[in-house]
């Protein structure tokens, strides 16, 4: 890992934080299917901050990514949205705010961790798959991930 790599957790989350930042990425999908994402952006969250945790990654001082996580009430935390900038993937990043949800699911004493990723995002479904997350079903264009702590 980077030694220059910083992961904060937050309060919330400023977009200005992320002006330089691409956190677009590739679909397969049919031709004429809009790229519209499904879930409310993270920095517009009403939960109050005890029942998520917000962090954000830094590479060399600059913004590199964030994850927000959210207790769901059935003793598990949905990842509500993790994005590495473009210019970052795959050098492990998104592995390392993985580490920062689970440690703080943990802390909180959960059992898990939930998530969604679009059906034609296929490299977040390889990506969560790899990290050990269960793919528990799919519906209407959605996958949705399980990843249960062992006892």
């Amino acid at each position: 890992m980077n030694p220059f790599v910083e992961v904060e957790r937050v309060e919330t989350l400023d977009p200005m934080w992320f002006a330089d930042c691409d956190f677009s990425f590739e679909l397969s999908r049919p031709a004429g299917q809009r790229d519209a994402y499904p879930f409310d952006p993270a920095h517009e969250s009403s939960r109050l901050a005890g029942d998520r945790m917000i962090a954000v990654l830094r590479v060399g001082r600059r913004m590199a990514g964030y994850i927000v996580c959210q207790l769901d009430g059935r003793g598990t935390a949905e990842v509500r949205r993790l994005e590495i900038d473009r210019r970052r993937r795959n050098q492990g990043l998104g592995r390392r705010l993985v580490r920062e949800a689970k440690d703080w699911a943990r802390e909180c004493g959960l059992s898990g961790l939930r998530l969604a990723t679009l059906g034609n995002n296929r490299a977040a479904g390889n990506f969560f798959g790899q990290r050990g997350f269960r793919l528990d079903g799919y519906k209407a264009g959605v996958f949705q991930w399980h990843l249960p702590f062992e006892a």
